[in-house]
């Protein structure tokens, strides 16, 4: 009966046990299965600089074994339509009816909390939505007031900035903001606007790059006065709608400016900009991710209030404030400013006064010891004379009773206090939280504090069971050797006093930095008695270094180090090894990478970047090094080495890398890069001037044909000064009627009467001369120049035109030479037809003239805008066949009325039987097509003879005419001109 009353007890108890464990165990394995779900929508792409930020700040607060993150991008810098708003609008919403619903969504920046609050309804109705990054306190204020709304106010400290500006440039006479039309560009300058208006004695304004081309705010800045506070705030967008990027606003405003620019955010500083109080992105997703976690522990989001000051530091760049020659006194005392070189003084203050404190601690108590023992040897001493006297005076002991009681007493007394002494040492010993500790070298006993003990060896407290080898074995490997340099100068007795930083582990295997201190100490032989000392937790420290310097000196995307760590590495070789350093430095710029971006978008961008940078990393060794230097553009530093066929051979396997084919999100691409390249010492040692020769000796590379290398030769200066001053004075040669309109006759073979006139573009200057349309067209290209200059010819020709066809019967046609920048302009058909009706010419005697490439380049889009053209009357020639794709297929769909042969059939007509019949057939076949035929470049009479019995349509070139101006041309107008060939 007993033994089934035991097992009955043993059965209840087991089931019991059961039912109260199994719903905890079931509750953890739920709630593994099923993190919370975080919806990231940014406003901006992820290559933006505070985005990489904003997520660490969140994910540093947050389990990520309970979260899961999904994260979407407006891209709004890139594309700030409300077209690409709408498309995000549907985009989330297909997501959002797919996947499973979100515990909390997180909006970055202004733009995403907007989109928040207008589909909030339709999308997030019931979802908590927490905010960062807004640097509009009133839609901020508006989305707070909302019951599943709340977050962190990106408080730009402006005023601080400004106050601070106005110290350090005293004699400042105005202060200018830079900034564009974006929605956080407008917010920022209100903010401006808001601050400067109480500012007494000193003139204020904005630059807004909304009202002007990036080519005009050039000229603006440049006239800006050094003795000017510029503080430089969003700056993307100019009045065309042309953005550009972070890295492209650094050189933009540094290459013009001749001042100090001031920021509030913390990118460009580094890259040119002096600083300011910037915002601290990471702090901020720290903060919005307490929220979010607060919600997920079922606070309500009406209960958790906006936090409208975010945490902003002041940071400024040294060799700026070098630069300008600013007082660096008048900076906070706890500015960061980096690229310092910091004194050993300032780096370790905090450490230097705490070691001195326990260095004076510890002598006072050694001093302290000292006078107790000189008391007790000389109260000794008074004992051992007063046993004297009672030996020689025993007689007279009774009598001197009293006084040898009194000599006892005092001894007694002097003992006390020296155990008093001992006891305080040890408690103060034992209870400091710092690593203190004391080494009896003669006892061989080791003593460590209490809370250092527990740290690193974890058992009950007990210092006298470590030895010197129990913390030699937790030393970090690595660090070992600097407490073995450190014992042997102790024991050398090199130094009495001694500090070192290493890493040892504690009892978690954990790293931890110490910074130690110590004091020897040795006896009259020289031979060490006792070493007393401190350690110092620095790891904090430490890992703020380690994290400051990744920033300053890694490219967030490719993780390559960046433009400064390239600087410094520069400086550091070409200094240390002075005469004898040697090498090569590559510039690398990827062919035709604007393109993906355009085709395919920055995320698909920034993945191939990161791709070309783990390729270039597998050649990456001891003397080469990769850096990223902006955008598409990489270098490789090549140290120690001056063969020149070394270095050949490394440029052919890095072109050989790029042409693998690259496959990323299920899409290929083939790229190929071309490569400058400098010596030094050869081609100079100054940093800069290597960096810009090879990026000359790159742009060479370029213009002849892409995917090679081009070593640098002082040639290129010239080269590049003569495009810088095209393309600098393309724009005053516009505005200043430096341009000139030739017009090249066009006749008839049989009549020799002329039908029309192609319009040639002349400029001519007074440092140049005549510069060829070839040379400057290019540049103008690559400039988006060509868009005005080409309306300038179209409008006129246009003009001249009129002239000559509103007094004439005949029909004379003017045709205009189109480019492809101008065709791929969405409303190029309508600025054609609007310049020709203002001009007051017909559209029947006006001609187009565009090359096979520039129409083959997008033929759907461009096949669309000439039939367009055709249909308003204007003639559109093929110029140039022969020299693109030449494909009979595609010239029976283009929608042309003329086909201009290329002058190079023309210069061989005479000399090749291939081309001599060749050019007979391409007549023969386009006329059959309905097509008229030019010739161009005729200069020969036997030419012309052939091409007239070809039956070619119309003849053009030297022979009948150079291109003239119009007061010439217009004399080859009426039915009598007729040229005599």
């Amino acid at each position: 009966m007993k033994k089934c009353y035991l097992y009955f007890s043993k059965s209840l108890l087991f089931f019991l046990l059961f039912f109260l464990i199994f719903p905890q165990v079931q509750a953890v394995a739920d709630e593994n299965l099923n993190p919370s779900r975080i919806l990231f929508i940014s406003s901006y792409s992820p290559s933006f600089p505070t985005f990489d930020l904003q997520i660490e700040g969140l994910r540093s607060v947050l389990d990520e074994t309970k979260v899961e993150f999904k994260i979407e991008y407006m891209d709004t810098k890139n594309f700030p339509s409300k077209e690409n708003t709408l498309r995000f609008y549907e985009s989330m919403k297909y997501k959002l009816n797919i996947l499973d619903p979100f515990d909390v969504v997180v909006v970055a920046d202004d733009n995403a909390l907007q989109f928040a609050i207008d589909y909030q309804q339709e999308l997030f109705s019931e979802t908590p939505i927490v905010f960062l990054g807004i640097n509009d306190l009133d839609r901020a204020k508006l989305a707070g007031a909302n019951d599943l709304m709340t977050g962190v106010v990106e408080y730009v400290s402006m005023e601080k900035t400004i106050e601070l500006a106005m110290a350090l440039m005293p004699n400042a006479t105005e202060i200018i903001a830079l900034g564009d039309s974006t929605e956080t560009g407008v917010a920022e300058l209100q903010i401006f606007n808001n601050v400067v208006k109480d500012i007494e004695n000193i003139e204020s304004r904005v630059l807004n790059v909304g009202d002007y081309t990036f080519e005009e705010m050039a000229i603006e800045i440049q006239n800006i006065s050094p003795n000017t506070i510029v503080l430089l705030l969003s700056f993307y967008q100019d009045k065309t709608g042309r953005v550009i990027t972070y890295n492209e606003v650094y050189r933009f405003t540094t290459a013009n400016a001749s001042f100090p620019i001031f920021r509030i955010y913390s990118e460009g500083i580094g890259e040119g900009f002096l600083g300011g109080k910037v915002v601290n992105h990471f702090e901020q997703g720290k903060s919005a991710g307490i929220m979010v976690q607060d919600i997920l522990d079922g606070q309500d989001v009406s209960g958790i209030p906006i936090l409208e000051v975010s945490p902003n530091v002041y940071m400024f760049d040294h060799n700026i404030i070098e630069k300008f020659n600013i007082n660096i006194s008048l900076l906070p005392e706890d500015a960061v400013i980096i690229n310092r070189k910091i004194g050993f003084y300032d780096q370790y203050t905090l450490l230097f006064w705490i070691s001195l404190s326990i260095f004076i601690f510890l002598v006072a108590i050694i001093v302290i010891m000292f006078i107790n023992t000189r008391r007790r040897k000389k109260a000794e001493r008074e004992l051992l004379e007063s046993n004297e006297q009672l030996t020689a005076l025993y007689e007279e002991l009774e009598a001197s009773d009293e006084e040898l009681r009194h000599q006892f007493e005092i001894i007694q007394e002097s003992n006390e206090k020296l155990e008093v002494s001992k006891e305080r040492y040890k408690y103060v010993f034992l209870a400091s939280n710092e690593g203190l500790w004391d080494i009896d070298v003669e006892k061989k006993q080791v003593y460590l504090s209490k809370e250092w003990y527990k740290t690193f060896f974890g058992s009950e407290f007990n210092s006298e069971n470590i030895s010197i080898k129990d913390w030699m074995d937790i030393i970090y490997p690595e660090d070992i050797h600097i407490v073995k340099r450190m014992v042997d100068q102790i024991q050398a007795s090199y130094t009495k006093k001694i500090s070192c930083e290493y890493r040892v582990l504690d009892i978690n295997k954990n790293i931890v930095w110490v910074q130690q201190s110590s004091i020897s100490f040795y006896n009259n032989r020289g031979k060490l008695t006792r070493v007393i000392g401190s350690h110092s937790n620095i790891t904090s420290r430490k890992n703020q270094e380690i994290n400051i310097k990744r920033l300053a000196y890694n490219d967030t995307l490719t993780g390559l180090p960046n433009r400064l760590a390239l600087q410094n590495k520069l400086i550091s070789i070409i200094q240390k090894e002075n005469q004898r350093a040697c090498g090569a430095l590559m510039f690398l710029d990827v062919d035709n990478f604007k393109y993906v971006n355009d085709t395919y978008g920055h995320i698909i961008g920034d993945k191939v970047l990161m791709e070309i940078g783990n390729r270039l990393q597998t050649i990456k060794s001891e003397n080469i090094s990769i850096y990223r230097f902006g955008g598409d553009e990489f270098i490789i530093l090549i140290n120690k080495e001056k063969d020149i066929d070394a270095i050949k051979s490394i440029a052919a396997k890095i072109i050989d890398l790029f042409q693998h084919k690259y496959s990323i999100n299920q899409q290929r691409f083939y790229l190929t890069t071309s490569i400058g390249i400098v010596m030094y010492p050869n081609d100079g040692t100054d940093p800069n001037n290597l960096i810009k020769d090879a990026d000359s000796a790159m742009y060479k590379a370029k213009d002849k044909g892409k995917n090679q290398y081009m070593f640098f030769n002082k040639s290129m200066n010239q080269e590049i000064y003569d495009r810088m001053y095209i393309h600098n004075n393309l724009r005053t040669a516009l505005e200043e009627n430096q341009f000139q309109l030739h017009y090249q006759p066009q006749i008839d073979s049989k009549s020799k009467k002329v039908i029309g006139f192609e319009a040639l573009i002349r400029w001519e200057t007074e440092e140049f001369g005549f510069i060829p349309p070839l040379k400057f067209i290019k540049i103008a290209e690559e400039s988006d120049m060509i868009i005005k200059i080409g309306n300038w010819i179209l409008k006129e020709a246009a003009k001249f035109s009129k002239e000559i066809n509103q007094y004439n019967k005949d029909n004379y046609i003017v045709s205009v030479n189109v480019s492809s920048v101008q065709l791929k302009q969405d409303n190029f058909v309508e600025t054609v037809k609007k310049i020709i009706k203002e001009a007051g010419a017909l559209p029947k005697n006006m001609g187009i003239e565009i090359t096979e490439t520039s129409l083959m380049d997008n033929f759907e889009s461009n096949a669309n805008k000439v039939k367009k053209l055709r249909e308003l009357g204007i003639k559109v020639a093929l110029d140039d066949f022969g020299t693109g794709y030449s494909s009979l297929n595609y010239l029976r769909q283009l929608p042309i009325n003329i086909l201009k042969l290329d002058k190079s059939f023309i210069e061989d007509l005479l000399k090749n039987n291939n081309i001599y019949n060749l050019t007979e057939d391409i007549i023969l076949m386009s006329q059959k097509l309905g097509l008229t035929v030019v010739a161009e470049g005729v200069e020969m009479k036997d030419q012309f003879d052939l091409l007239s019995n070809y039956n070619c349509d119309i003849i053009q070139g030297y022979l009948v005419s150079r291109p003239i101006p119009k007061e010439e041309a217009v004399k080859f107008i009426g039915p009598e001109v007729e040229f005599l060939i």
